[in-house]
């Protein structure tokens, strides 16, 4: 799945995961001991052309879990998306960057909001899901172009 942005997304990101839950907070997996292999995605936010792209990809195997969850950002109004994969980003990965100009022009409410999402992800606690992010006002300007099922 891709979508494009209109303009470039404050937030650069690569990653991998084993979803657990959607954005909404739905289980598409459980994980623990076994013999089977979890399902795997890989997602990533890049730049290119003065406008910006989020990129979910995972291998045939992995399906049953990262279809539905992928699935579930259809269901998400476009205006929300960007709120939204922002807090997505910032719970599940370390590897990310901030747009320097648009960190530093975020209120301190702001800030705040980035650190906890970034600080209580999955790591030391349990944050709502990315869904309750929806209208965070901290992506005026950014606005979903397509969303491509590819």
């Amino acid at each position: 799945m891709l979508i494009e942005f209109d303009n470039v997304f404050p937030i650069q990101c690569a990653s991998g995961v084993f979803p657990e839950v959607d954005f909404f907070g739905r289980e598409v997996q459980r994980l623990g001991w076994g013999n089977e292999t979890p399902d795997a995605l890989s997602f990533s936010s890049f730049a290119a052309d003065g406008k910006s792209y989020f990129l979910l990809c995972w291998l045939l195997d992995s399906d049953v879990s990262c279809a539905p969850f992928a699935a579930a950002l259809g269901e998400i109004e476009r205006d929300a998306l960007p709120a939204v994969l922002a807090s997505y980003i910032l719970q599940v990965t370390e590897n990310c960057h901030f747009a320097p100009a648009w960190y530093d022009a975020l209120t301190d409410e702001g800030k705040r909001w980035c650190r906890e999402q970034s600080i209580s992800g999955g790591f030391y606690g349990d944050l709502p899901p990315p869904i309750t992010n929806n209208a965070v006002p901290f992506f005026a300007g950014i606005n979903v172009k397509n969303n491509a099922h590819l």
